[in-house]
């Protein structure tokens, strides 16, 4: 029986066993050359070397701390109040914090279609813990609007143009005026909407309330007797007399309530037709017992002469661009005038005026 000591026996275990035989050849595997090693130690203690001085040149910087900044805490607010000429708010306030005696920045509002015209509270640094500041504003001017009133017929006016006011964008209704004697018959304009910067207009126009039609003619009277004429129907008489046998064209014929029916012969001149004074006809060759009629000669003055308009006080003529043309103006009563030519016209005198413009001798004062 051989017996091992203790000794003997740990010795045989380490030579025999596998692991410690690999990492010796390991070891040795992996030695690198004795030249190489001592280089990487130098470079190593180098470096080492470095950092140390390196921390310790951070270490003997002296270090700056800077002072500390007073903050101070905001103390005091502004309300900015935007509001109209009732108190009503315009537009959301504006609220700005600060501190006491700091100067206050402050910008307003641009409110459109607004004007500013009062402020109070104003300030330009934060004077107390709170403060208001009201702005208050006014809406701006819109275009007015004209109401203008006519006769339908005559396109006179029937009444002084009236103006109508307000502020942009506010509302209007405007409403026809009741005028004794007339009747409306069309409006021109809008009656309702929204104020706005530019200025319009609404006309009225009317017509005489006994005045059942009135017509655009081209018809021919004979007179057959002696007539009277009128500035418009049933209106005032003028001094106009009529040749007999002479034909004169018509150029708008009213029919009124009652049932007479009256003649324009151009200008202000009417007459109420009445079939024992006068005959009616279409056509002018239907009165072949008269001579045609005889072209009009003109004569120019070599001056021109001055006369006054002599028609009814405080009313207007007409004035025509040719005699018994259309009518293109009006001229009141009283107003100095000067003529430049005259003509003979189916037995009615016509004088041109300066401004081109024809009126009838009996509406001229020498």
């Amino acid at each position: 029986m051989l017996l091992l000591s203790f000794s003997d026996l740990f010795k045989r275990l380490i030579i025999r066993n596998p692991l410690r035989k690999n990492r010796h050849h390991k070891r040795v595997f992996e030695s690198a050359p004795k030249d190489e090693t001592l280089a990487v130690r130098s470079k190593t203690i180098t470096e080492i070397k470095a950092a140390e001085e390196n921390e310790e040149a951070i270490r003997q910087k002296p270090i700056t701390i800077a002072p500390q900044k007073n903050v101070t805490r905001q103390n005091a607010l502004l309300l900015v109040v935007y509001q109209d000429l009732q108190g009503n708010l315009l537009s959301p306030s504006q609220i700005i914090s600060g501190t006491l005696g700091e100067k206050l920045r402050l910008q307003f509002k641009k409110l459109t279609d607004y004007n500013l015209v009062r402020i109070k509270g104003f300030t330009s640094y934060f004077a107390s813990h709170y403060g208001i500041i009201t702005l208050t504003y006014s809406k701006k001017d819109a275009g007015v609007i004209w109401v203008i009133c006519r006769d339908i017929d005559t396109n006179f006016f029937l009444t002084d143009p009236q103006l109508v006011k307000g502020k942009v964008k506010e509302p209007f209704q405007l409403f026809s005026p009741s005028l004794p004697g007339y009747n409306l018959l069309r409006v021109s304009g809008k009656l309702r909407g929204n104020f706005s910067y530019d200025q319009s207009f609404v006309t009225f126009y009317y017509r005489h309330s006994s005045w059942k039609d009135v017509k655009k003619t081209e018809t021919y009277l004979r007179i057959l007797a002696p007539i009277s004429s009128y500035e418009k129907p049933q209106g005032e008489q003028i001094n106009i007399s009529f040749a007999l046998n002479t034909v004169w064209r018509t150029f708008s014929s009213i029919t009124l309530n009652t049932g007479e029916l009256w003649y324009c012969l151009g200008g202000t001149i009417w007459v109420k037709f009445d079939s024992k004074k006068m005959a009616y006809s279409n056509k002018m060759e239907d009165f072949s017992m008269l001579s045609p009629k005889a072209v009009a000669q003109v004569k120019r003055f070599k001056n021109s002469k001055e006369a006054l308009i002599d028609f009814i006080p405080n009313k207007d003529i007409g004035v025509y661009d040719s005699p018994f043309g259309q009518k293109v103006g009006a001229l009141k009563d009283g107003t100095k005038v000067s003529i430049t030519a005259k003509t003979l016209n189916d037995d009615v005198v016509w004088f041109k005026l300066v401004q081109d413009v024809w009126i009838p001798r009996q509406y001229l004062k020498f």
